[in-house]
């Protein structure tokens, strides 16, 4: 099944996010769980449509998905928000968790620095 791929910023290295393993994994699943085009999305009763770089949030299966405590998730998604890496809308119902600056990280288009491989 091909879901695609998310791009890993060198400057990550530069944060310290990288020496906290717990908070590393929890950004990499981040990422990955991120949409990366807009997609209708059913929770209950109502539909919701994603943009690129948000997913729907539960503490419950973070913490499943992750094998870490609810506790963990928490003190993750804390320290994300206060780094301003992404912003969560909660519903009664949901979250929303949607990734800082997504397009900028992430398009497909965005021009590198580096040289095309000649064959």
């Amino acid at each position: 099944m091909d879901r695609g791929w998310v791009k890993l910023w060198r400057k990550s290295l530069d944060t310290g996010m990288i020496k906290n393993r717990k908070l590393w994994a929890f950004w990499s699943w981040c990422l990955m769980k991120a949409t990366h085009k807009i997609v209708k999305v059913d929770i209950g009763l109502s539909s919701i449509n994603l943009q690129p770089g948000q997913f729907v949030f539960g503490r419950h299966r973070a913490s499943e998905e992750l094998g870490m405590s609810e506790q963990n998730v928490r003190t993750c998604i804390d320290s994300l928000r206060k780094r301003k890496n992404l912003t969560i809308q909660s519903t009664n119902k949901y979250s929303i968790v949607s990734i800082t600056n997504w397009e900028t990280y992430q398009d497909e288009y965005l021009e590198t620095n580096q040289q095309p491989t000649k064959k």
